[in-house]
């Protein structure tokens, strides 16, 4: 996409995967063309949350376009 989204929040991972991604986060931004991403803890119902399926792991992803 030619958008650069304002923020995109991933929830779900687990601590030792969270470890090797906290590293990655810049890497990350790029490659979803994201200004900030952020592994979070909590599920809030402030956001529209989408769930995906990575390798048999569930995963919910929030974007905030603006």
């Amino acid at each position: 996409p030619s958008e650069i989204l304002n923020n995109t929040l991933i929830y779900g991972i687990d601590s030792d995967t969270k470890k090797l991604l906290i590293s990655k986060l810049s890497e990350l931004k790029y490659l979803i063309r994201t200004k900030n991403v952020e592994i979070v803890d909590n599920v809030s119902s402030e956001h529209n949350w989408s769930e995906i399926n990575i390798d048999g792991n569930s995963l919910k992803i929030a974007i905030e376009h603006s």
